[in-house]
């Protein structure tokens, strides 16, 4: 066991939502650092895919989840 599990998170945009979700509902962060780019990784127009992903499916979701979070 290598740990990639624990710490990376992959796959289709609902898997991501839910895997970051989760990740920062247990941690309490109210951030998170992606890194979407590793040597020998994807392609850079693979890279703007993914980030037009986050943008359009992930990030909304992530928004929605925790927006009561702080709030009163």
């Amino acid at each position: 066991d290598n740990g990639l599990e624990e710490r990376v998170v992959c796959g289709s945009p609902d898997t991501v939502t839910r895997r970051l979700g989760d990740l920062m509902e247990v941690t309490g962060a109210s951030t998170a650092v992606l890194s979407l780019r590793q040597p020998a990784g994807p392609s850079h127009e693979a890279v703007c895919d993914a980030i037009s992903l986050l943008s359009r499916e992930v990030l909304p979701s992530l928004v929605e989840r925790f927006s009561s979070i702080g709030s009163t």
